[in-house]
């Protein structure tokens, strides 16, 4: 066997050492013209969260003016008789319907003053009670005043009365007409059910609360050249936002 030397081992030591380079040299140049994701050992995807928590509320308010005003007027003194009867001595005047279409009367030749006469052909509308939560409620309503305290009377035998009635003001927003005050009915100081679950829908949200008064002929006299008021509150029983518990 012929003997390497070690001249003859250096030089190819040497050339082993360029090729190797030489290769790498050209791998690199080659690798930058690849596109590839860099193994970093970190994700290259991830998500955020937006929170938003929707709370339940119940709520109701009169809209509007918030007042039916009779406005100023007396009972014709000369009604006392007519039908045969001292008691038929009244002025009745009243407004239902719907905030949008509604209803007046006023009856003609009892009704007299300032206002009293053109009442039903006047402005007034009913009052308009709102649910504005997003639950469905039971409507309950009370006055704080008596019909006998309200209308004061000398002997008790003048006809007075003083109603109220509740119908939607948007159609279906009252889910169960059950229990409703769809025809005048005397108020109480008590709670009275008006809607046993209204909707909370915008469009179908809302009663209409009208109202009817009948004056009598023989008021205290304390009564008269003064400012009356009844006050009616209305208040509300959170159901829930299911109409399974209406």
């Amino acid at each position: 066997m012929v003997e390497i030397s070690n001249r003859v081992l250096a030089g190819l030591l040497i050339v082993a050492i360029v090729v190797s380079l030489g290769g790498t040299f050209i791998s690199l140049q080659k690798m930058r013209t690849i596109s590839f994701a860099p193994l970093t050992g970190f994700a290259t995807s991830d998500y955020g969260r937006v929170m938003l928590n929707v709370t339940t509320i119940a709520g109701i308010e009169f809209a509007g003016d918030k007042v039916i005003d009779f406005g100023t007027g007396f009972v014709n003194s000369s009604a006392y008789g007519k039908g045969g009867a001292k008691n038929t001595g009244n002025c009745t005047m009243w407004v239902n319907g719907t905030t949008g279409a509604p209803e007046r009367y006023d009856k003609a030749g009892n009704c007299l003053g300032e206002d009293w006469p053109g009442f039903g052909a006047g402005a007034e509308t009913p009052l308009e009670l709102v649910n504005v939560g997003n639950t469905y409620v039971k409507i309950q309503m009370a006055s704080n005043e008596s019909i006998a305290q309200f209308f004061p009377i000398v002997a008790s035998q003048g006809i007075r009365s003083v109603q109220w009635v509740g119908v939607d003001n948007e159609a279906n927003s009252c889910n169960s007409t059950l229990g409703m005050v769809l025809t005048f009915a005397n108020i109480s100081t008590g709670s009275t059910l008006f809607c046993k679950c209204l909707n909370s829908t915008d469009t179908k949200d809302s009663l209409a609360i009208g109202a009817k008064v009948r004056v009598p002929y023989d008021l205290l006299s304390s009564y008269y050249k003064s400012y009356h008021k009844i006050k009616w509150t209305a208040s509300a029983t959170d159901l829930g936002a299911s109409s399974l518990m209406c």
